[in-house]
């Protein structure tokens, strides 16, 4: 299983206002999921700026942020009580490109011609997002297929293409606007994982009312929701069975930390409580298991 990274961006950037200073405060900021240890830097402030993809009260640094490592801005700008606050760019170290894509102003394609073109349904993390492989932002227009074209339309469709796996696939936001009508322009494909009633159920996401109700079943589906954990437990419940799962080996931090992505925190299906819960969770098992690590580290030195 590929190692998770919860780093989307670096980026070393000064306040704009003291661009005539002559040693103006560098500070090196990390777009991540979450704070981790890191040593002092060089040149930097003492200590890195950590910007969450997750948290509500980041999301206007974050995205403009992640908007200027993902098109390659030398500055980028917010404004904050009353203020604009500006940001000079001095350089952006590992970006994740796969979500870098979803910043950058999509490339036009014409889907017009006779071929069938073929699209990927995600409703969890997929692979290419998991292991950060290179992608590109299009838009897409299609016509219908041959027999839906006597009542259908042409339109368009923001697609994101794996440059490594050369495949297209569109995200779970316009899936959930659109849900089945897809059928009548493209083929589709679904994760090899998702069950045949899970399929069922994302086909006709858009002619339901709850829509969390659908994405909880996906969820359900699970070794690890079957094995007890669940949002609807309280943290003190929650966190019993995550540690009982560490400890016994039944379920590793990475399969923990990856069912946490793919079922709610990619998603966001099953609402604000239950992401917060879940967030709230995988800070503990991070902390948990950095723990652990800490300490069978000391037993281990002679």
């Amino acid at each position: 299983m590929e190692a998770y990274n919860p780093v989307y961006a670096i980026l070393y950037a000064y306040f704009s206002e003291d661009e005539d200073v002559d040693d103006p405060e560098i500070y090196k900021i990390i777009l991540s999921d979450y704070e981790f240890s890191v040593l002092p830097e060089p040149g930097c402030y003492e200590y890195p700026v950590f910007v969450l993809r997750g948290d509500e009260k980041m999301k206007n640094l974050f995205d403009a942020a992640m908007k200027a490592a993902a098109t390659g801005a030398d500055s980028f700008q917010i404004e904050k009580d009353g203020r604009t606050l500006k940001y000079t760019i001095l350089e952006t170290k590992q970006i994740d490109q796969a979500l870098a894509a979803q910043y950058q102003t999509p490339q036009d394609i014409d889907w017009t011609d006779d071929e069938l073109h073929t699209v990927i349904f995600y409703f969890k993390s997929n692979k290419c997002f998991r292991q950060k492989h290179h992608c590109t932002a299009y838009r897409a227009r299609i016509k219908p297929k041959p027999e839906y074209e006597a009542f259908t339309d042409p339109t368009t469709v923001d697609v994101i293409h794996c440059d490594k796996c050369d495949k297209y696939f569109v995200t779970k936001e316009i899936f959930a606007a659109k849900g089945g009508s897809y059928q009548y322009y493209l083929s589709t494909e679904f994760d090899p994982s998702m069950s045949k009633r899970g399929r069922e159920l994302a086909l006709w996401a858009s002619y339901y009312e709850d829509q969390n109700e659908i994405f909880d079943d996906f969820a359900q589906q699970t070794s690890i929701n079957k094995d007890g954990y669940t949002t609807t437990k309280s943290a003190t419940q929650r966190q019993r069975i995550l540690r009982n799962f560490i400890d016994t080996g039944k379920h590793t931090e990475t399969e923990i930390i990856q069912y946490f992505y793919e079922q709610y925190l990619d998603t966001g299906w099953h609402g604000d409580d239950a992401t917060k819960k879940v967030r709230d969770d995988l800070k503990y098992v991070l902390d948990y298991c950095t723990q652990k690590k800490t300490i069978d580290a000391k037993l281990e030195r002679p």
